[in-house]
């Protein structure tokens, strides 16, 4: 606690670590421990946090607790406290029991300026209400407040019913796996049901095929729960056919010396207006503009671009350490007359699709959402410019079709 101490006196000075790229994979275990195993994974972006609470869920017991470094792959010291302490670093809502439990993790060093701090948090629960049994069927009952979950069933049972929409798949050894993004704005009430039965489950050839040639991270079927690359794109003035985008993804393949951004045929981009930044560090990154046929020759991507690509080369301070990882921001100009532009009326047209997870667009300054053809999330940034946020649950593709008057 002498520790404690000394870093509140300097709370005016330091800030608080919040919780961003969220995402959770819940595995069964025994149905009649009513136990199940977590994988939290969680990045922090307020410069110079020292430390960052994670909450032990009220009526869940919490044992097996590990903290993981995403970055390096080294586990973390971490203590047990409560509430009262997270509220001091403004970690806890305020209405949360001063006695309920969290982990306070200590950051090996200070959140950089301009990045990140990832960590992946371990952790096993005994919930007697959110997972049990009923006859020869288990149920797990619970609202998620992440927008990336995963459930794990135990091996034996098959899936007979689930409240929200997911993706399915079949592990290796039998097990069955449910991945579900939340769409909303709001937590994802979730009434999975399982049944017990003989009969074996065999995984996909696409699962088998990803054992044998890819990393866990970067499968050739993947859940779309699993993808963590988050978008954002800012329009410029319609007129000039460019828009602004961050685009944040992590590699994990190790020894790999540089991160690309593939130009989509259409676009156009400048090296001169290309930032890399290494999220883990917060420094930026020596940037060129190669082919595809030069990024073929690294042998990173199991799928080969055309040798004419164009494509955005970031060299990576360092290569990827095993068990580790590296999270790259890419900011772009681009600049697309064929899927942004000015009708013969003056209204504003964005016709472009979203590949990501999670694609936020925010219109040019004086300009008023008319129509959009996918359902959004919409809000007003703090400059009051209007923000449309699409969560794409599924693993394709969102063409999204958006008018705007001046």
């Amino acid at each position: 606690m002498k520790a404690a101490v000394i870093f509140l006196s300097f709370f005016a000075v330091l800030p608080f670590a919040i919780a961003m790229d969220e995402m959770t994979v819940y595995e069964l275990l025994s149905p009649d421990s009513h136990q199940f195993a977590i994988r939290y994974d969680v990045s922090t972006d307020t410069a110079n946090s020292t430390f960052f609470f994670n909450i032990i869920r009220p009526g869940s017991e919490a044992s097996n607790e590990r903290v993981i470094d995403r970055a390096t792959g080294q586990e973390l010291k971490f203590v047990m406290t409560t509430a009262k302490e997270a509220k001091a670093y403004h970690q806890a809502e305020a209405n949360e029991s001063n006695k309920t439990k969290y982990i306070k993790v200590m950051l090996p060093h200070l959140v950089p300026e301009n990045g990140e701090y990832r960590l992946r948090i371990f952790k096993t629960y005994l919930d007697k209400k959110s997972y049990y049994s009923k006859g020869n069927q288990i149920i797990f009952d619970r609202s998620l407040s992440v927008k990336r979950n995963e459930l794990l069933l135990p091996k034996g049972f098959k899936l007979s019913a689930s409240s929200v929409p997911v993706i399915v798949a079949t592990e290796t050894d039998g097990r069955v796996r449910l991945s579900m993004v939340n769409d909303r704005d709001d937590e994802l009430m979730v009434h999975i049901v399982a049944t017990k039965t003989d009969s074996e489950f065999r995984p996909a050839a696409e699962l088998v095929k990803q054992d044998q040639t890819e990393t866990p991270d970067e499968p050739e079927f993947f859940h779309r729960a699993e993808d963590d690359r988050e978008i954002t794109y800012w329009m410029l003035s319609p007129e000039s056919h460019q828009f602004r985008f961050s685009h944040d993804f992590n590699i994990v393949r190790a020894g790999q010396k540089y991160a690309h951004s593939f130009v989509r045929k259409g676009s156009t981009v400048s090296a001169d207006d290309v930032t890399f930044i290494d999220l883990d560090t917060g420094k930026k990154l020596k940037t060129t503009i190669v082919s595809g046929k030069e990024v073929n020759a690294l042998g990173y991507y199991p799928e080969k671009s055309d040798d004419d690509d164009v494509v955005v080369q970031g060299e990576l301070l360092q290569p990827v350490p095993d068990g580790g990882s590296v999270r790259i921001r890419v900011m772009e100009t681009y600049t697309d007359e064929n899927r942004y532009y000015l009708d013969k009326n003056g209204e504003l047209i964005w016709d472009r699709t979203f590949g990501r997870p999670r694609n936020t667009l925010t219109l040019p300054e004086h300009w008023v959402l008319t129509s959009c053809s996918v359902p959004a999330i919409i809000k007003e940034d703090e400059k009051g410019l209007t923000q449309l946020i699409f969560n794409n649950p599924r693993n394709d593709e969102v063409h999204v079709v958006l008018r705007a008057h001046r």
